[in-house]
């Protein structure tokens, strides 16, 4: 958790905010941006990591960024280049397989 807080040593740090008058579309929005974003940079060599924690200092960002109280801060990410040769940036996480987490309904 003390790595999340110093962003996990990445010199970069973004906030994905929306409005409140979206209501639940606003968010379910940002999380699809931040997925894309998240793929994007991947592609170009950027390490970078989804930190829906940094919305618990939203008050905080608040106030460094300007944020009006009418916009949400949905989640964060830091990002920069990552050290391939921490041990940290080489694990790599098992997946369920899709038959685990996808029903196909061929009809109704």
């Amino acid at each position: 958790a003390g790595r999340n807080q110093l962003l996990f040593g990445a010199p970069h740090a973004l906030v994905i905010c929306t409005h409140r008058d979206l209501g639940h579309y606003g968010p379910v929005d940002c999380g699809v941006y931040l997925g894309t974003l998240l793929l994007a940079a991947q592609s170009l060599g950027i390490g970078i990591v989804a930190q829906a924690a940094l919305a618990q200092h939203s008050k905080t960002i608040r106030q460094l960024f300007s944020i009006p109280n009418d916009w949400i801060v949905v989640v964060g990410a830091s990002f920069g280049f990552a050290d391939d040769t921490n041990r940290v940036n080489q694990f790599r996480s098992g997946r369920a397989s899709l038959n685990d987490n996808v029903s196909i309904i061929e009809s109704l």
